[in-house]
């Protein structure tokens, strides 16, 4: 896949790391949405702009029926520019 577009939400009312979990399925479940990464509250979405979009992503997921979503950043670029930048962020916040 060429282009793909990052997400990173910030997840507000979720008690423990483990509540994460089930945010991350409803996102796993939006047509386009291609790799879910969690961190504590900060959950990273990679999905594919040309199957849906972030409005869409938060519409279809319905997590802002259980969670407080601030969206923090957005970026665009190829897929595996995003997936390496995620890699690289997760080492360094080990």
């Amino acid at each position: 896949m060429e282009n793909a577009e990052l997400l990173l939400f910030k997840i507000m009312g979720i008690g423990c790391a483990s509540c994460v979990v089930p945010a991350k399925e409803h996102f796993l479940k939006v047509e386009g949405v291609l790799g879910v990464f969690a961190y504590g509250n900060k959950v990273s979405i990679i999905y594919d702009p040309t199957c849906t979009s972030q409005g869409d992503i938060l519409e279809k997921s319905r997590v802002q029926e259980y969670y407080l979503v601030e969206i923090v950043e957005n970026k665009t670029g190829s897929y595996d520019k995003i997936l390496e930048e995620l890699k690289s962020q997760t080492i360094r916040n080990r």
